[in-house]
């Protein structure tokens, strides 16, 4: 069983797109949700994103030196009984 946590930087595509980029920020977060979906399913793992995280306290747990990246949803894999 493992955890992944996908971060993000919003300002990054903001900052040229203005608030389009925010929008395709999601659409990129979403496409590597459904990646780990497929993978997930090919094989035969469960998987669970979550979005209930506590951003900074996981930005210190996982000692994430810069500021910019957002923790931005955690998926849960694990067997299949």
């Amino acid at each position: 069983n493992f955890y992944l946590l996908f971060t993000s930087v919003i300002n990054k595509q903001s900052f040229k797109y203005e608030d389009f980029g925010l929008f395709l920020s999601f659409v990129e977060i979403g496409e590597f949700i459904h990646s780990a979906y497929l993978s997930a399913a090919q094989t035969n793992l469960g998987c669970c994103p979550f979005g209930g995280i506590l951003h900074d306290q996981t930005q210190q747990l996982l000692k994430i030196k810069n500021s910019l990246h957002k923790p931005f949803v955690a998926m849960s894999f694990g067997t299949i009984n």
